[in-house]
């Protein structure tokens, strides 16, 4: 997964590249929301705000530019009077209060710890940040993925076994007020 940089109140490219925003401006910007996608090499990446990043979003790199290392690809607008909390409550009626976890690396996805055990984190259950909600296998490694905040389980995208990629949306998590 190609992780921004951030530099002078910018998203900049971790990679040269072709890139193409899929954010407007003005849009609340925040942790794990997708800001655009970048293609190295024939393959496109989701490029995904990074975490501690807040605001709102400026200015994008126009679509289809090409990009070196370091180049920003999203300007943030400063938040001047804006709170945090008020951009959270922005990114949560722009999203419809639902966020998507993404996987961080290929591999299979495991929604229980063992072969007929419960599992972690079913739709409707509650979890508060860093609580486990699944395991990814990798060449019979075991890593968890983590609630990055506290909410509600809505529903799972991939299901229990299923080959899961870098990038991609695995389940949906409504978030709590103080969840996060």
């Amino acid at each position: 997964m190609l992780r921004p940089l951030i530099r002078n109140g910018a998203i900049c490219s971790p990679s040269v590249g072709v890139f193409v925003p899929t954010v407007e401006p003005g849009t609340p910007v925040r942790p794990g929301l997708r800001f655009g996608r970048l293609e190295r090499l024939g393959r496109w990446h989701d490029l995904f705000v990074p975490p501690g990043v807040e605001g709102l979003a400026d200015r994008a790199a126009p679509a289809f530019s090409a990009v070196d290392y370091g180049t920003p690809l999203l300007h943030l607008r400063r938040q001047t009077g804006l709170r945090r909390a008020a951009v959270r409550a922005a990114v949560r009626s722009v999203l419809g209060g639902v966020q998507a976890v993404h996987a961080e690396v290929d591999g299979t996805l495991h929604h229980r710890p063992a072969p007929g055990a419960p599992p972690f984190a079913p739709p409707g259950v509650r979890v508060l940040q860093d609580d486990t909600l699944a395991l990814v296998e990798v060449m019979k490694t075991f890593t968890r993925i983590r609630a990055p905040f506290g909410g509600v389980v809505r529903r799972w995208l991939v299901h229990d076994g299923g080959t899961i990629h870098a990038g991609m949306p695995l389940v949906e998590i409504e978030p709590e007020p103080g969840g996060e």
